[in-house]
């Protein structure tokens, strides 16, 4: 019996940000007399489409986080929501404003924006101040959800996975391609809106290794999509719903299958915030390190986790002396509920407490103990030399013979 899987790990951006957070402290005293703008638009009257209003809503909670963002910079942020009704005119005037305010270091417009007309005024936004890449000409090659996505992609693929985009086609979805179609990665492109079904999107990503949806329809990818074998799977999506609730493209249903995955909410929304605080440092021509998840979250969390199997393993050993097997298996048992990082030994410690019940009916109860605390060792041994992945359960077949 091998170990049990208990759930996917998660990533979250909150871990990110404050790593980057981290990084700006020293910088702050730049922007006491800095502007960013950030425009969106309320829902046109009369909208009943539940997918546009959702985004609409989207929309506020994403203003709302950047506001938050840059006032930790100490930016003065000027948040300007406007009616759907706006002329192009009136807009024209307010990213010409912007544009030309002296101390002003980023505009950001909202997607979604109501009419044609309006987008063709985008362009007023200088190159320079584009931080969130919504025009071609930008100095960012695509927006920073886009980016933050491609960038815990990378951190996890090989030469030769195959990374499935669900959405393809969106402002997301065709960001993160263009980031990675120079990477030594078969890209997978799914979109209803080129005539995909949804057989055909579900056998796209089961085939793939790595998986990004950023489609904004709840609960497309039901649990049958994803497999084990899924290294990353990245959810962009981050639908408000009447209940209060937020939902994401991927079922919740399916959160304990990949490997790695990006919760909704918690998990893209913050790593683009910290990826739009790295832009405005370069907008000030300011040097910090840029994040990478697996040097600045995993690598410290493994280090972690080493030394929380091994404080486990330990204390193991030593209650199943003063004890009992019993003993060791309540404690194995509190230690589900202490963390994910108790999670893989405790369910160890009651894999071998279950083999200890089984030996014990085949022979002494010291004989079978001492075979489990063999075992018990030998994995510890194992474990902290960092091969937790490669441990297995006591092997009862051999050990049955040696206790008849």
């Amino acid at each position: 019996m091998s170990v049990g899987k208990f759930m996917s790990q998660r990533i979250y951006g909150s871990q990110i940000i404050k790593v980057v957070k981290q990084r700006c402290q020293p910088h702050l005293s730049f922007f006491n007399e800095r502007l960013i703008t950030i425009i969106l638009f309320q829902p046109p009257e009369g909208l009943t489409d539940r997918q546009m209003l959702a985004q609409y809503n989207a929309a506020v909670t994403s203003t709302n986080q950047k506001v938050k963002t840059f006032e930790f910079l100490g930016c003065s942020v000027d948040r300007k929501e406007l009616n759907a009704e706006t002329s192009s005119s009136q807009f024209a005037r307010i990213l010409n404003d912007a544009a030309n305010n002296r101390g002003s270091i980023g505009i950001i417009v909202q997607n979604p924006i109501p009419k044609s007309k309006l987008k063709s005024k985008l362009e007023l936004i200088p190159p320079g101040l584009d931080i969130d890449g919504i025009n071609q000409n930008s100095i960012f090659e695509a927006s920073a959800t886009s980016e933050a996505i491609s960038r815990l992609v990378s951190d996890f693929a090989k030469v030769g996975d195959r990374l499935a985009v669900v959405g393809s086609m969106g402002f997301v979805g065709s960001g993160v391609i263009k980031l990675l179609q120079s990477s030594e990665m078969e890209i997978i492109e799914l979109d209803r809106g080129k005539g995909d079904t949804d057989t055909q999107i579900k056998q796209g990503v089961r085939d793939a290794d790595l998986v990004v949806t950023a489609t904004g329809k709840a609960n497309l990818i039901q649990p049958d999509y994803l497999k084990p074998e899924h290294k990353l799977v990245i959810d962009a999506a981050f639908i408000p719903q009447s209940d209060g609730t937020i939902l994401g493209d991927i079922s919740k249903d399916a959160y304990d299958i990949p490997e790695y995955l990006t919760p909704v909410p918690g998990g893209v929304g913050p790593t683009q915030m910290a990826v739009l605080l790295e832009r405005i440092m370069k907008v000030a021509q300011i040097e910090i390190q840029p994040w990478n998840y697996h040097s600045c979250i995993l690598e410290p969390l493994k280090e972690g986790r080493a030394a929380e199997i091994s404080y486990r393993y330990d204390d193991y050993a030593a209650n199943v002396t003063a004890k009992g097997l019993a003993g060791a298996k309540e404690i194995a048992l509190n230690a589900l509920e202490s963390g994910v990082e108790s999670k893989q030994v405790a369910q160890m410690l009651i894999d071998h407490n279950a083999a200890y019940q089984e030996l014990v009916t085949r022979s002494s109860a010291l004989q079978a103990q001492k075979i489990i605390i063999a075992k018990a060792q030998a994995e510890l041994t194992a474990l902290k030399k960092g091969r937790s992945e490669e441990i297995k359960s006591p092997q009862l077949d051999q050990d049955r013979g040696r206790s008849q």
